[in-house]
């Protein structure tokens, strides 16, 4: 292969990564018109025709699929069949164990009665902590004799996501992903010249099943033969038209196998000292996300589409993924294989698995695009994503800002009982931040988006928005073009209720009345420095939010005009809920502080009986010398001088710094030289959780135990 051949490849590579980093572009006819029903297939060539056809509709066949390929198998005839039914267009709470000998804090969820995986998980009684990919039990009460008495460890090529913990069972969620080199074969017009004419050939096809074992073997199917010749050519003396023939052309596929799988293993912990496997299942694909709900886990795994694709001994190979149960696996069947008549193009093949913890399975894929977020209620998984349609590929630029060229996809998934069923797709203009910018209620389903991008330069009018759908996903309420010019920074809704922060160099604080579903409004809002990236509520006429603070400034080479400062965490006050208030805020350290609980609310551990706050905070802070001085500049960095939970006592007065707890050697923080560029990562707290009157913080190194009121150390239990 030549140097630009190679280029090709490359960028072909990185243009598929940059898309399914932004939210797929694609080309859609306007004459094209779409049923939105749901419908699977009768065989596996219809299978590859439909991924092929897909591809060319897509803008290209940068994904390596040509509508010459075909599967060789026994089964190719039939049309794809419709089934039914059609699918028109469209908080940390404490808890008490069963012997009532423990008051205990869990994961903080968006949903209730919706169990979220995390790092970390209690019963009052033990905790089950993923540290070094590593799962250990402890013995959490009383905390003066608190030790591990097990781990779980998974195979070198696994790591694990999280865990979800229902009465007696213990739910490992692992990921494997393994990589295989492959022969990269030339595009190539197969055609042969004989004395008696001209034969055209197609590529060898076969079909893989592939699973995390099976790394490049394939099963050997028959070749498919030379077509055979009209009687009429053999008496031409060989005189071809080369225009008369059709060309094969053998796409360039990407000369690497990746093979990603997506396992969970339920263990039995009812003897926490020998905890022992009662069921595996494991698909390809890499982890999306998941939920428990009443005992039974409901998890999504995805896999590009063009990574089915592959060359094997020099053949090219259609990888069918498998579903293994206890070990044991089996392909997936083609008529658990669905799709959408949507104009979205299906890059992906979407995985949609429940498992209960008594072991009962339950399994279907769907060809979607590249899911970004998901939002579960107890009834239903909503998936998203964002598709910018336009003329061109349009990489590198961002899309422009109408309700046309940026849209957001909903499929709403239905589940019951471990039971998996497709009902409706919707669409919303723009393009939305995270799963609290979506919520369900009484029958509707809410989402916040932004169209357009306020960074992307002075003259991109960004709007904001809420829309509001019905059962079926149409549109029936909306409030549109809130903060021109600036983006979703968060949102949360309650029941009737919903607040929005949005930002560009001050934060307006938005209070959105959605009690009529098809007239929202938006009553009130309060501008203030600075922004929150994620809202909790206190009680029904408080709201918390975390963020970092911002100084505006005139620098014309910045996009917002402001620099970002130290971290915020701020308390409103909706009682009048046209004219919300700031009741008190607090900012932690100097520009570059930082804290887990921005990005990932799960770190968030509040209390409202108990008056407690705590989360994760890495502290920066200028020199004080500096701080004395007039001419300080807002851009300027502090120094990294601290990493630990910081424990607030919380009321509707506001907020008073309880204490510290902290991981990390404070003498090598004092005295090491380097410490601007050796940061020990291990030692970051992660997660916090209460059992009775003891903080448990966790890091990769150790949980440390500490009086709830007072933070005097109790114990410690090292990890690794």
């Amino acid at each position: 292969m030549n140097t630009k051949t190679l280029h090709l490849v490359s960028l072909i590579l990185v243009g598929a990564l940059i898309i399914s980093a932004i939210g797929y572009v694609y080309v859609n006819s306007p004459d094209t018109t779409y049923t939105y029903e749901i419908k699977t297939f009768d065989s596996y060539e219809d299978f590859q025709d439909f991924l092929a056809e897909a591809a060319n509709n897509s803008g290209g066949n940068y994904f390596g699929f040509e509508e010459s390929l075909n599967i060789a198998m026994d089964d190719t005839s039939g049309a794809s069949k419709t089934s039914t039914p059609s699918v028109p267009r469209s908080d940390g709470d404490s808890q008490t164990n069963a012997e009532g000998s423990s008051d205990y804090s869990e994961t903080n969820i968006q949903v209730e009665g919706v169990d979220e995986l995390d790092i970390v998980k209690t019963d009052g009684e033990y905790l089950y902590v993923v540290a070094n990919n590593t799962v250990y039990i402890l013995k959490a009460i009383p905390a003066e004799n608190a030790e591990i008495i097990s781990t779980l460890h998974v195979d070198e090529n696994q790591y694990i996501h999280g865990l979800f913990l229902d009465e007696g069972t213990l739910a490992v969620i692992t990921g494997s992903w393994q990589v295989f080199a492959m022969p990269m074969i030339e595009p190539a017009i197969v055609k042969s010249e004989t004395s008696e004419g001209t034969e055209t050939a197609e590529p060898d096809i076969s079909v893989e099943h592939a699973t995390a074992n099976t790394t490049n073997s394939t099963e050997d199917l028959p070749e498919k033969p030379l077509p055979p010749q009209d009687e009429e050519d053999e008496d031409d003396e060989g005189d071809t038209d080369e225009d008369d023939l059709e060309p094969i052309i053998e796409p360039y596929i990407y000369p690497y196998r990746s093979v990603s799988t997506t396992k969970i293993t339920l263990y039995n912990i009812e003897n926490p000292t020998n905890p022992t496997v009662k069921k595996t299942v494991e698909i390809e694909g890499n982890y999306f996300d998941a939920r428990m709900i009443d005992g039974t886990v409901y998890l999504v795994a995805t896999e590009y589409t063009y990574e089915l694709h592959a060359y094997v001994e020099e053949k090219q190979t259609i990888a069918i993924p498998e579903l293994s149960i206890d070990n044991e696996s089996e392909p997936i069947e083609i008529d658990s294989i669905y799709y959408i008549d949507t104009p979205e193009p299906p890059t992906s093949m979407t995985h949609v698995f429940s498992v209960t913890t008594t072991g009962k399975v339950s399994h279907k894929t769907f060809l979607l695009d590249s899911s970004h977020s998901m939002y579960v209620s107890r009834n239903n998984i909503y998936l998203t994503s964002t598709i910018y349609n336009t003329p061109t590929l349009g990489l590198l630029r961002a899309p422009d800002n109408t309700n046309e060229e940026e849209t957001t996809m909903i499929h709403r998934i239905q589940i019951n009982n471990g039971n998996i069923d497709y009902t409706y797709s919707g669409e919303v203009p723009g393009h939305i931040l995270n799963q609290f910018s979506m919520d369900e209620h009484n029958g509707y389903f809410r989402i916040a988006t932004t169209i357009g991008w306020s960074w992307w330069s002075d003259d991109s009018e960004s709007t904001n928005n809420v829309y509001i759908l019905d059962s079926e996903l149409n549109i029936v309420g909306s409030i549109e073009d809130l903060a021109p010019g600036e983006q979703i920074y968060s949102t949360r809704f309650m029941g009737d209720k919903a607040y929005m922060v949005t930002f560009k160099n001050v934060d307006p604080f938005f209070t959105l009345d959605l009690s009529d579903p098809t007239n929202p409004q938006a009553l009130g809002y309060l501008k203030i420095p600075g922004y929150s990236t994620y809202l909790h509520p206190y009680d029904e006429n408080h709201i918390i939010g975390i963020g970092k603070d911002a100084i505006e400034t005139d620098d014309d080479s910045l996009w917002n005009d402001v620099w970002y400062q130290g971290l915020k965490i701020a308390l409103f006050n909706v009682t009048d809920f046209e004219n919300p208030t700031e009741i008190d805020h607090v900012i932690i350290g100097d520009r570059g502080t930082d804290s887990n609980a921005l990005y990932d609310h799960k770190a968030f551990l509040f209390d409202r009986e108990k008056n407690l706050l705590v989360i994760p905070v890495t502290l920066y802070e200028i020199p004080a010398e500096y701080k004395t001085e007039d001419e300080k500049e807002v851009y300027s960095y502090g120094e990294y001088t601290y990493d630990g939970a910081y424990v607030y006592t919380l009321t509707t007065e506001g907020f008073e710094l309880r204490g510290r707890v902290t991981h990390t050697d404070e003498n090598w923080t004092a005295q090491d030289t380097y410490r601007w560029f050796y940061y020990p990562w291990n030692s970051f707290i992660t997660r916090s959780l209460y059992i009775n009157n003891v903080l448990y913080t966790i890091s990769n190194t150790m949980v440390k135990l500490n009086d709830l009121q007072t933070l005097e150390e109790l114990n410690q239990i090292e990890l690794g």
